[in-house]
């Protein structure tokens, strides 16, 4: 399927909050404050019983040994994520036993993705990343999202 990053964020906050947040880009136009507007009733009676093991498995994704994105993010705070890839040109299974991304010529080597929210309790904040041809989401789009936490908790943020 087809997702921008925004879309990816929107619903990382949703995992995290149980509520849609929609985007904004300016805070303040003039003297008059541009308020976020947040829908609080969009997750199903499943989606609720189901969300407290999904928000688990992605605070396992950064936080225990064998999580795809604990090795790369490294922060001072817990932080739920998810990491992807999104193939840009279809490979058969046949191939992919036999092609390692990085032997893939550079504009055929999948996209590396990383969703994530902090703190992991009470979140306030989303990262979400994505590195065009970067591969693994872990390997690629860590560092950067661990560099990003890191500017928010440095300026007060977190």
């Amino acid at each position: 399927f087809l997702s921008t990053p925004m879309q990816i964020a929107r619903n990382t906050a949703l995992i995290a909050t149980g509520r849609i947040p929609e985007p904004r880009f300016a805070s303040r136009i003039g003297n008059q404050r541009i308020l976020p507007k947040i829908d609080e009733n969009v997750m199903t009676p499943s989606d609720k019983k189901h969300i407290d093991g999904i928000r688990q498995a992605m605070l396992d994704v950064s936080n225990t040994p064998y999580g795809t994105a604990s090795r790369y993010i490294q922060l001072p705070m817990l932080i739920a994520a998810k990491t992807g890839t999104a193939q840009v040109v279809g490979i058969s299974q046949e191939e992919k036993a036999r092609i390692k991304e990085s032997e893939l010529e550079y504009y055929k080597r999948s996209h590396a993705w990383l969703t994530s929210y902090a703190p992991a309790v009470n979140p306030r904040y989303v990262v979400a990343v994505l590195v065009e041809h970067g591969g693994h989401g872990g390997s690629a789009a860590g560092p950067i999202a661990t560099e990003i936490y890191m500017k928010l908790a440095e300026l007060g943020y977190l």
